[in-house]
């Protein structure tokens, strides 16, 4: 018979979630997801361990600072960097299928590039919920520009010299 999970377990794993600002959409999400379970009154006391354990996990992900690199990471200086407040969790397929795109259309140096670009700059392994998606298209958006594929870039030596022949008439 399961251990049944201890009434303190729970309080924890609330207070982890209300310190997240998890919506209950996204908090029975990640339960569904790693325990097939709807309510955390129906984990094993191992599980609601383990799941308070994840939780501050990412709770100590989301207060860390992370490596930047100028050119593909948002700069907290600029006013179009800010993930807006009323995001959606989880990812949407929208999100997922930009985020494709942008990876095919940029020049990788090693055929899993992106997976290294995202465990260095994002500390994800994968894209679950909505403001990491909109950081990463973002950051991808930003790398696919400095290598040179933005007809509009000002880094573009092409758009260059097409603006200046254009002045010159």
């Amino acid at each position: 018979m399961k251990e049944a999970i201890e009434p303190k377990t729970i309080v924890a794993i609330h207070t982890v979630v209300t310190a997240l600002s998890l919506s209950g959409t996204v908090y029975r999400a990640c339960l569904e997801k790693r325990y097939q379970v709807r309510t955390s009154k129906a984990l094993t006391e191992a599980q609601g361990r383990d799941l308070v354990k994840h939780l501050n996990n990412l709770k100590s992900r989301k207060n860390t600072p992370r490596l930047s690199c100028r050119l593909c990471m948002p700069s907290p200086r600029d006013g179009k960097a800010a993930i807006p407040a009323e995001t959606i969790y989880p990812a949407s397929p929208e999100q997922l299928d930009m985020i494709e795109d942008l990876k095919e259309a940029i020049e990788w140096s090693h055929s899993d590039g992106f997976r290294r670009w995202l465990l260095k700059y994002f500390a994800l392994s994968e894209i679950e919920f909505s403001p990491q998606a909109s950081a990463v298209i973002f950051a991808l958006q930003k790398l696919l520009k400095s290598q040179h594929k933005c007809s509009a870039c000002k880094l573009n030596p092409k758009a260059t010299e097409k603006r200046t022949d254009d002045r010159s008439l």
